[in-house]
């Protein structure tokens, strides 16, 4: 678990492999605090040549748009290294924000 002592906002990720893909479960909080650290370990996924990223954020309990923009951050990279990135479930709290920034069919995904 990754936290921030200032704002009390921690992320987890949980990573597993198959192949060349990885599935990375998210739990905690997504956000402009939690950003760097988020972006940080998904920037090691990298060094393993995967052909597919898939996120599952079924356990985010709070995002802002610091956590929006670190998705897309990841995803405009992936594209760029021609890895596959979807996210595959979201939280409710997630759809919210993609579908209130009109984002979410960037980044389908499920609500689980």
């Amino acid at each position: 678990m990754i936290t921030d002592m200032h704002n009390n906002d921690e992320i987890d990720l949980e990573i597993g492999y198959h192949l060349d893909a990885a599935m990375v479960k998210v739990s905690g909080s997504l956000s402009l605090f939690s950003s760097t650290a988020f972006k940080t370990r998904i920037g090691t996924l990298f060094d393993k040549h995967l052909k597919e990223i898939n996120l599952d954020l079924s356990e985010i309990s709070h995002m802002d748009t610091g956590g929006l923009i670190a998705l897309m951050t990841v995803a405009k990279i992936c594209s760029g290294r021609r890895v596959a990135f979807s996210v595959v479930q979201c939280s409710p709290v997630v759809r919210r924000l993609l579908d209130a920034s009109e984002l979410s069919y960037l980044l389908p995904a499920t609500i689980a």
